[in-house]
This record gives structure tokens, C-alpha cells and sequence, in this order.
């Protein structure tokens, strides 16, 4: 299978693994800030960017991709950064797998979808593929869905990044990452994480909740919880700054 990424630096490895719409590029900001202490990786998940796609894409499934890029990179004591829906997929691997990562930050994500036929979780899925099943590309769909996902402080520059990596990503693979989220639920095992993690959010974020990642941090006996004023679901680009530093302080106080 091919792995898709980017990488820049030595050092201790560091994973970046984005969310619905993402691709390593989105990182950018993350690879230019880190590479100097860091062996910095920012993949393309399954059917994004360089990465071949998955058979049949799932939580389970991603999360035995990921094992599978660590074990024959070699990049098993690594930190895994996981935004959305990559922090999901960092949540089953740390389930399933007795990997060796040193330390990981759970980034504007949720320890559960909920009940499919909930309804916020039908208007969240009636919302992301209505549009699909209309006829609209992800090029059309691009700039409201970035849009949509940024706080009151976002710059305009992270707005664009974040359209140019909606519009690059095929429907089929946009719609298998919704529809993959149906079901998925890692509360039962948030009080096993037993390494450094950092729960991290936009305090505007509508897709992640603040309140509810504070309560996701509660749970997790390692568990550090930040909120990132004036920001949404796209911080690490609204205000790549303070993201950096803010994870640049996680970094040196709770892994050496």
C-alpha cells in the first residue's frame, strides 16, 4: 500500500494526522515550526493526497493503517498530533494497539459520534452530504466548508489553505469519512490512556464543542486541556502561532 506524507527535520518523530477534507499540506505552518527539534511527518489519511485508498474505509480500518505506516517506518515511539477525525483514528489505534507512542494531542476531535440515528448526528450527515448528492464537487463545496469551520479570529490566509484542501479531496473519499464516523465511540477507554496527552480546542469550534473536550480531558488520567480564544475548528491555521506555541509547551513539559 502507499503512504502518503510530508516530513521535514530529525529529531524525535512527530505525526500529524488531519481530519475530513484535510492533506498533509494543511500542516505547513506545523512542519516549518517543528523541523528544528523534530522528525516532523504530516500524512495523507486513506484516499487523500498520495495515500492509496482503503478497500472499505472505517475507524478500525484507519486505525490499522496507522499501525501499519508506524511499524514499517519504524516510527513507533512517535507523538501523534490528530485532528477530527485524525484524532479519532488516534483514539482506536490507542485501543487496539500496544504501540509504543511516547505522547499524544487530541485536537478539536470527540471521544464518541454518537447514536446514528441521533438527531444532530443525521443533520451533521444530512449537512456534509446533502450537497454530494445534489450534484456539487468539492470544488464548489470548498469555500463554504472552509468557511464554516473557522472562528471570528481566522485568518484569511488559513481560510484558503483550508478551501484548497476541501477542493483537492475526491466526493467518494469525503463521503466515506462521514459516513465511517456512524458508530464510533472510545469513551470506555479515555481513563486507559496512560501517556501525556493534550486535549486541544478552538473555543468557537461547532464541530468540537469546548465544553465537551474540557469533559473529554477530565476523563483521561494524563489529560491537559487547552482552549484557544477567538478560534474554531481550524486553529493550527486560523492562528498557527499560538497553536505552535501552545503545543510547543506540551511538547517540552510533558515530553522532555
Amino acid at each position: 500500500m502507499k503512504y502518503g506524507f510530508i516530513e521535514a527535520g530529525s529529531g524525535p518523530a512527530l505525526v500529524f494526522l488531519h481530519g475530513i477534507g484535510g492533506r498533509a499540506e494543511t500542516w505547513r505552518y506545523q512542519l516549518e515550526r517543528f523541523a528544528d527539534a523534530y522528525h516532523v511527518i504530516a500524512l495523507d489519511l486513506p484516499g487523500y493526497g498520495r495515500s492509496d485508498a482503503l478497500p472499505e474505509m472505517s475507524l478500525p480500518a484507519l486505525a490499522e493503517w496507522l499501525n501499519g505506516l508506524l511499524t514499517a517506518y519504524d516510527l513507533e515511539d512517535s507523538i501523534l498530533v490528530g485532528h477530527s477525525l485524525g484524532g479519532m483514528i488516534v483514539q482506536e489505534y490507542l485501543a487496539a494497539y500496544d504501540g509504543s507512542v511516547t505522547a499524544v494531542v487530541l485536537y478539536a476531535t470527540s471521544p464518541a459520534f454518537g447514536p446514528k440515528d441521533g438527531e444532530w448526528q443525521q443533520q451533521f450527515i444530512r449537512r456534509s452530504l446533502q450537497p454530494l448528492d445534489q450534484g456539487k464537487t468539492m470544488h464548489e463545496l470548498a469555500p463554504s466548508i472552509a468557511r464554516g469551520m473557522v472562528g471570528s479570529a481566522g485568518s484569511a490566509e488559513g481560510v484558503e489553505l483550508a478551501r484548497q484542501g476541501v477542493a483537492a479531496a475526491s466526493s467518494e473519499t469525503y463521503r466515506a469519512s462521514v459516513m465511517c464516523l456512524v458508530d464510533f465511540d472510545q469513551r470506555a477507554n479515555l481513563d486507559k490512556i496512560e501517556i501525556p496527552c493534550l486535549a486541544l480546542v478552538g473555543e468557537e469550534d461547532r464541530n468540537a464543542p469546548a465544553p465537551m473536550m474540557e469533559k473529554m480531558a477530565g476523563h483521561i488520567p494524563t489529560g491537559d486541556f487547552v482552549s484557544l480564544p477567538h478560534l474554531g475548528h481550524l486553529a493550527h491555521l486560523e492562528n498557527p502561532d499560538l497553536f505552535n506555541k501552545v503545543l510547543q509547551t506540551f511538547l517540552r513539559e510533558r515530553t522532555g
